[in-house]
């Protein structure tokens, strides 16, 4: 299971960070597709953008089973470092 962290003194979900690097990633993808005129070819951008950042959310929940986004975008939490679901390095 996957640890909550702490910021400031606000107890966080490892959600968060996950929901932070879609949306990173949705901005990336979303310039990329802008410069290649993709957005000449869709009715709404908004629900283009919508589904890209629930796909890339998607992806990274999944692909991230132990934490590593979490334990990468957040180094000083107050956790002990690298700790993925009780284990410690």
């Amino acid at each position: 299971m996957k640890q909550n962290f702490l910021i400031g003194g606000v107890i966080l979900s490892p959600l968060v960070p996950q929901v932070l690097l879609a949306l990173m990633l949705t901005v990336i993808l979303s310039i990329v597709l802008m410069r290649l005129g993709f957005y000449r070819l869709v009715w709404h951008r908004s629900l283009v953008e919508l589904s890209l950042f629930c796909i890339l959310l998607g992806l990274v929940v999944v692909l991230d089973p132990l934490g590593i986004i979490m334990a990468i975008l957040s180094p000083h939490s107050g956790l002990a470092p690298f700790s993925f679901g009780g284990l410690t390095r």
